[in-house]
């Protein structure tokens, strides 16, 4: 916008100018701000995308780029984005052997063989429009790994490729890259097999004496026990599967789920052994069906004295995530 209006400033410069600018009269620009200006840019610009939905079996969207807004800034230019041929790329490291594809326009497309699909934008006469596309993985009905994404990571890429309807492009017309980074932490499934049919698990301990709490998670007068139960829809698999506890850990050990108590945090166990948050503990399934049971204890700050502890009612939460080993 700012090359263009200092060219309408003088109608000379306009005169002498208007093809040259016009070859580059489109801007994409991210909700956040990022953008890639006129005449595209093959390094790709990151977009911060939140990721983390709640899958159930079948196409699942996982990125949503909709947040990536292009405009035609010179009115008098028609300007065409276009998906390149198998222009969209999850990161395998963290997509293991999932199948994944593309929407745009409302139709979808594998990632494995996806076509260049031209006209996703016609902008003109100062329009501007939101990229119509997301992202999609496939959940199956059998235990399969589950994803891991830390804030920060590269999920994957996306190109484009702008033209317009002037007699310079396509030489001079551009590339448009856009690197999808995840602005959140996120873990889940990519199957379809649930916990406890996918109940929330409530753990009450009733009333605590601070005298009686322990630093130790195997020596303790409190102790709730909770039965798991997994079902998976393919009722033919018989395999190891892991379940992972996913927390935030306590402020004072690493080994606890955290508690709004600074000072007193949540050990599960299982087989007597603690399983610590983000680990994941082994079991199986026959038939498409298992069982366990977990513990739950609470667990004080062994450096600081009873008397010190805050009293009152303390929460936590955590999940628990049913994956292939």
């Amino acid at each position: 916008m700012n090359k263009i209006s200092k060219i309408i400033n003088g109608a000379l410069a306009l005169l002498t100018l208007s093809f040259s600018a016009g070859s580059f009269a489109y801007t994409c620009t991210t909700s956040d701000g990022r953008s890639i200006g006129p005449g595209g840019s093959q390094t790709p610009v990151e977009v911060r995308v939140r990721i983390g939905p709640v899958l159930k079996e079948g196409k699942n969207e996982i990125i949503n780029v909709s947040q990536i807004n292009c405009r035609n800034d010179y009115g008098n230019i028609i300007d065409y984005l276009d998906l390149d041929a198998n222009g969209a790329t999850l990161t395998t490291s963290l997509f293991k052997n999932v199948a994944a594809g593309i929407t745009v326009n409302g139709s979808d497309y594998l990632l494995n063989s996806l076509p260049k699909i031209s006209n996703l934008q016609t902008l003109t006469r100062l329009q501007s429009q939101s990229i119509p596309l997301s992202l999609y993985i496939m959940v199956v009905p059998y235990p399969t790994p589950d994803i891991t994404i830390k804030r920060g990571d590269k999920i994957g890429q996306i190109n484009f490729s702008q033209r317009n309807n002037m007699p310079d492009c396509p030489q001079r017309c551009g590339p448009y890259r856009w690197s999808l980074i995840a602005d959140n932490d996120a873990y889940f499934v990519t199957t379809s097999c649930t916990i406890n049919n996918g109940q929330q698990i409530n753990v009450d301990f009733g009333p605590i004496r601070q005298d009686l709490l322990s630093n130790s998670p195997t020596s303790t007068n409190f102790k709730q026990d909770k039965n798991l139960t997994y079902n998976c829809d393919d009722t033919t698999k018989s395999m190891d599967m892991a379940v992972r506890l996913v927390s935030d850990p306590s402020a004072f050990s690493t080994d606890l789920i955290r508690t709004t108590n600074s000072d007193v945090g949540i050990a599960m166990l299982y087989k007597g052994n603690v399983v610590t948050p983000n680990q994941t503990f082994s079991s199986k399934i026959i038939n498409g069906v298992g069982n366990d049971t977990i513990s739950f204890v609470p667990v004080k700050n062994g450096a600081v004295s009873y008397q010190n502890i805050a009293t009152g009612d303390l929460t936590g939460s955590a999940t628990l995530i049913f994956s292939a080993p």
